[in-house]
Order: structure tokens, then sequence, then C-alpha cells
């Protein structure tokens, strides 16, 4: 099974030659003050392969927006083939991790109303990580 090392909304995140650095890390609450808009997150994880899981030859890595009523509102996907995870754990500045892939990047997605979104993360289909999002819906000030 992946090891996920974390997972989280953030404001900004850049991977550095294999170390991450975040700003604004776990958001879980977004409040707007109109409807629709796009939401202003970032996504940021680390997902590591033991020994036996590097033998795979090919992974595919889903990180996706959803609704309350699971529709899917934006995904990214990503293959990794076996080569690939070793030479960024060759690579990085952290060698003592396991051997891995960092995920750091904007992630917009529509808001269409008030309530909690979630974001996922699937390796291979499996769900490793399901987050939070809030969303507040300001009213105007008289």
């Amino acid at each position: 099974m992946p090891i996920l090392n974390g997972a989280l909304l953030c404001d900004a995140a850049h991977d550095y030659n294999g170390l991450v650095s975040i700003l604004g890390g776990f958001i879980n609450i977004v409040n707007v003050s109109a409807l629709p808009v796009m939401a202003p997150i970032w996504y940021a994880a680390r997902v590591g392969f033991d020994v036996d899981e590097q033998q795979i030859e090919r992974r595919e890595i889903i990180v996706r927006a959803r609704d309350s009523r699971n529709q899917t509102l934006a995904e990214v996907r990503a293959h990794l083939r076996r080569d690939e995870i070793r030479a960024a754990q060759a690579a990085s500045q952290a060698p003592e991790l396991v051997a891995g892939v960092n995920l750091a990047f904007p992630f917009p997605f529509p808001i269409v109303a008030e309530g909690v979104y979630w974001v996922d993360l699937l390796v291979d289909g499996e769900l490793l990580s399901a987050l939070p999002l809030r969303v507040n819906l300001l009213q105007p000030t008289p």
C-alpha cells in the first residue's frame, strides 16, 4: 500500500529538490463574497512507496475535487513509472525519505454554492486522503 506522508490544502507550495515549502497551510475554510468563484487553493502532499511498492511498473495518482453530491468538479491525473520514482529519490536532497513523489500545485475548482467540498487523493484507484473544504458566503455589511 502506498504511504501517505501528508496532504493539505494551502495558499501556496513549492517543491525544492525534494523538500516542500508551504505557505498558509491547513486551509479548511474559505470565505467568499460572491458565487460562483474558483477555489483559491493549492494542494500539497507526499506519497511514498516502500520497497515492494517500488516494484510496480506504473502508478496512477489522481487529485480530484468533488461537491457534497459526490460530483467531480476538477481532476489532475499523473502517471509515474518505476524508474521515475527511483530517479526522483536519487535526486532528492532528503534521501532518508521513503522513495516517492511530492505533489505541489494550484488546484482551483468551481464553487457554485455554500457547503462542504472535498479534495481527494487516490493512488491506483485507492483513496488515501479526503480533505474537507468548507465554503461560506459572506453577507454584505449594511
